[in-house]
């Protein structure tokens, strides 16, 4: 009975299970639609007219719902499909650029219906419209003050603009290199631009404007920020620099962005230069037209827009009295002597003194002040040995700023050691003298009485004067003959008196007016050039040398060797003499000078007369007694005052004997004398052409007469100004 009752019961809950399966899988249909919102980006708000007025390219955000599931969500422009989304979140962008914005010539709106479709997955669907309006203008931006490539700096830089569109505006904003500077609502469209804050050189202005449509218009622009003033580049000085001569001042001035307007030279806040030439600025400045002493330059560049630079340079404007420019190899390594250049006041009293090494290029004296351009002084070369070996002082006077203010040595020919040729001669009379000398050999004795000829070896040049020439001379009948000789010497050479040669010679006679003064003592020197080039680096040939005693043979004769290029020579009659290059006179006219002396407290006091003369010279040698030799030539204006103060030895140089010499009046003088060179008529063309020209000294020196007192005339053991020749 229990086993029917359960079976019943599992049948009666199999039934009941199955009725209730059956009745769930019978759905139920969904007819609800889906509900929908939408706005579009950018305007949250509906306008009053209910016109949402759109640019040409917009966005709808869609807010769809729906239990089943959204489908798709459609956008229509008056029933033209436009756009469709089917994942949320539902936001179609909509390109209107096909649609007209406007009607026909009346250029009124045409108004279209947006309409916004949303389908559920039953296929229900639900609409929500939108009257909306085409604008397809951009806002315009006009009359903008700013312009590309304008350049502006300072803090006052105003910018005006307008601003139009067809539709209302929604914001005006302005930009400054991308940053915004300025929100604009009250059309008033200005506003300032300060470059303080802003980088020199491009910047980025720019405006945008967006209208209610959400169309947005730009104007930009590039301009340049100039709050530098131009750059100043000046070579020609540099700070601290002492300015002695005339300076051309040519500074180079650019400005990276603007024009310049205006350039300006300061001399200590005195404006002594300005220009709006700025493209090639110089000016030459002279010192001679400002105070000497310690200043201040300042060069001040202006460009367009007012912003300036200036250098300052403190300089230093010194009175250049005399400039001596040494070549390389002037100063000879071989001599033990020091070198020194002073300049004197012409009364002895220092002005200034240089040190001259053997680097030494350019040696400047200055004086200590203001000195004016014709004021007179005396420059002094100085080459002063110690310990035995002789000084060597050579000063010339009355120079000054105009007639001599710079020279240029020339470095002099050296020889160094010699190759000694023992030779034979034979057939001589013992009445004849032989000669042989010459600017690198010379013909002598040895001690033992062998007979010998030297030849000295160029040491920093090449030029060599050729054979060598020899000449005899026998006084008693006034007979010459010579002979060349090949280099080099061959050993055991003979001179036989045969050998000799009187060709191309010819006998000249001196005579003097007035005519008795050839009857005193006279000495006759010629020397003979071969060519141009030995003429030029003074490369002589002694050709005759003899002289007479007081009264003996009246006219003065010799014999001249016609085959040289060129001739120099020395003659002394008495207290005349005559020098340089050329052929003495046949009739030497003696100038009708006396000069006199006193030497007292280191002061030449002169006595003279005549005209003519334009050189004055004094010579002073000694030492000798306490192996302290010295020799020292003045020169001076022969027409100017008659007292010549020698220049102080500087207390500087008081280890030297020479200085010792001059504080003791232990100086003597040897001789005084008075001279006319030959084309010169003024003091300042003997500078010019004898002591600038590094003739002074030479044979070939341009040709003079002079009168001297003394013991004998001027010697010159040194062949420069300096001692530095071999």
């Amino acid at each position: 009975m229990r086993r029917f009752i359960i079976a019943v019961t599992t049948f009666i809950s199999i039934v009941l299970l199955s009725c209730t399966n059956d009745s769930e899988s019978e759905k139920i249909p969904d007819v609800t639609a889906p509900t929908v919102a939408f706005s579009i980006a950018g305007m949250p708000n509906t306008p009053e007219d209910g016109i949402v007025v759109v640019s040409t390219l917009f966005v709808v955000n869609v807010e769809a719902k729906d239990e089943g599931g959204i489908a798709k969500v459609e956008a229509f422009i008056n029933d033209e499909k436009v756009g469709e989304e089917s994942k949320p979140p539902y936001s179609i962008t909509i390109d209107l650029t096909s649609f007209v914005s406007k009607v026909g010539k009346t250029e009124g709106f045409d108004d279209y219906i947006l309409k916004i479709i949303v389908t559920d997955s039953s296929g229900n669907s639900s609409s929500k419209d939108q009257n909306i309006r085409i604008d397809a203008q951009l806002p315009s931006i006009t009359n903008v003050s700013i312009t590309n490539g304008l350049i502006i700096g300072g803090g006052t830089n105003p910018v005006t603009f307008d601003v139009r569109d067809n539709e209302e505006l929604s914001s005006v904003l302005v930009y400054m290199n991308d940053v915004i500077i300025a929100n604009i609502n009250d059309k008033n469209y200005e506003l300032n631009i300060d470059t303080a804050n802003l980088n020199e050189g491009d910047n980025n202005f720019k405006i945008e404007v967006k209208d209610i449509a959400g169309n947005i218009g730009n104007h930009s622009v590039q301009f340049i920020v100039d709050n530098s003033g131009p750059e100043i580049t000046l070579e020609a000085i540099q700070d601290g620099q002492l300015i002695d001569q005339l300076t051309t001042l040519d500074p180079s001035i650019l400005d990276a962005y603007s024009d310049i307007r205006l350039v300006e030279i300061f001399y200590d806040d005195r404006t002594i230069f300005s220009t709006d030439e700025v493209l090639n600025v110089k000016f030459d400045f002279n010192p001679e037209n400002y105070p000497a002493g310690e200043a201040i330059l300042k060069i001040k560049a202006v460009d367009i827009l007012g912003n300036a630079n200036e250098v300052l340079l403190n300089v230093n404007v010194l009175r250049l009295l005399f400039t001596l420019n040494i070549p390389e190899g002037y100063l000879s390594p071989n001599i033990s002597i020091n070198h020194f250049l002073f300049a004197s006041e012409l009364d002895g009293n220092l002005i200034d003194m240089k040190e001259i090494i053997f680097e030494t290029r350019v040696v400047k004296l200055y004086a200590t002040g203001e000195f004016e351009l014709g004021r007179d002084f005396t420059i002094t070369f100085a080459s002063l040995g110690r310990n035995g070996v002789a000084s060597y002082l050579n000063s010339f006077s009355h120079i000054n700023r105009q007639n001599l203010n710079e020279m240029t040595l020339v470095v002099p020919n050296r020889y160094s050691g010699s190759s000694s040729s023992i030779v034979s001669v034979n057939g001589f009379s013992d009445s004849t003298q032989l000669f042989g000398y010459g600017r690198d050999y010379h013909f002598s004795s040895t001690q033992s009485g062998e007979r010998q000829i030297q030849s000295f070896v160029p040491s920093n040049h090449m030029a060599e004067s050729g054979p060598i020439y020899i000449y005899g001379f026998n006084p008693l009948n006034n007979f010459y003959n010579y002979r060349l000789l090949d280099r080099p010497i061959p050993a055991n050479l003979e001179i036989n008196f045969s050998d000799l040669s009187v060709e191309n010679l010819v006998e000249k006679e001196l005579r003097t007016n007035p005519e008795e003064f050839i009857n005193s003592d006279r000495y006759f020197t010629l020397y003979g050039f071969r060519n141009q080039q030995d003429l030029d680096n003074d490369l002589y040939h002694n050709i005759w040398s003899y002289g007479y005693g007081q009264y003996i043979r009246s006219p003065f004769y010799y014999k001249l060797n016609t085959e040289f290029y060129e001739y120099a020579y020395e003659l002394n009659i008495g207290n005349y003499r005559e020098k340089g290059i050329g052929l003495p006179k046949d009739i030497i006219v003696v100038p009708n000078w006396s000069i006199d002396y006193t030497f007292e407290n280191k002061i030449v006091s002169l006595t003279k007369s005549g005209t003519g003369h334009i050189v004055g010279s004094i010579y002073l040698e000694g030492g000798y007694d306490v192996s302290a030799p010295y020799e020292w030539n003045v020169f001076f204006d022969s027409n100017k005052d008659g007292n010549i103060a020698l220049p102080k030895i500087p207390v500087v140089l008081q280890n030297y004997p020479i200085y010792n010499h001059y504080q003791n009046n232990y100086l003597e003088v040897v001789s005084v004398g008075l001279r006319k060179y030959d084309n010169m008529e003024t003091y300042e063309s003997f500078l010019e052409q004898t002591l600038k020209g590094n003739k002074a000294f030479q044979k070939s020196c341009p040709p003079y007469q002079s009168i001297f007192t003394g013991e004998r005339p001027q010697s010159f053991s040194s062949p420069g100004y300096f001692y530095t020749w071999w």
